[in-house]
């Protein structure tokens, strides 16, 4: 359990630990497509193996249109379904057993009942 916590508090501080940019969202009717205008021209250096997962899910332009990411692993005590809002960072981390999650203020804990 110390290692769940443990795991969900280093990725709460990772992902908070992100640079802000000035993003403006342009919706054109007639194409019904979304332009982003950034101040920036530089793009952000990222890491490698980060560049490679933005390329595995069609670039970084898709990417920052993703509004959630879902995904499943083996932990030690089954599978966890980790779900993301990458818009606020909401976080849900579900077990058999147990939820855990942060809902944009707080961190939660849930004991999962039997129907």
């Amino acid at each position: 359990m110390r290692y769940v916590l443990f795991v969900l508090l280093a990725t709460f501080a990772f992902t908070s630990c992100r640079n802000e940019h000035n993003v403006e969202t342009v919706v054109d009717p007639a194409a019904s497509e979304m332009v982003e205008e950034s101040e920036e021209t530089t793009s952000i250096p990222y890491p490698a193996e980060l560049e490679s997962v933005f390329e595995a899910h069609g670039g970084l332009a898709v990417w920052n249109r993703m509004n959630n990411l879902c995904f499943e692993m083996e932990g030690r005590n089954g599978t966890e379904i980790h779900t993301t809002n990458l818009n606020n960072r909401i976080t849900k981390i579900e077990l058999k057993d147990w939820s855990i999650g942060y809902d944009g203020e707080n961190v939660w804990l849930l004991q999962n009942k039997e129907n």
